[in-house]
């Protein structure tokens, strides 16, 4: 299902777009413990 998610958004591999996704969630809460921590 992974691949397939990726594939749809034009990844040739799905786990790019995990990685994408992981390095997102990773910066969003560094941010909030930035802010707030």
């Amino acid at each position: 299902e992974i691949i397939n998610i990726g594939k749809r958004f034009g990844f040739s591999d799905g786990f790019l777009l995990g990685g994408v996704v992981a390095t997102l969630i990773s910066n969003a809460i560094w941010v909030i413990v930035y802010n707030f921590g």
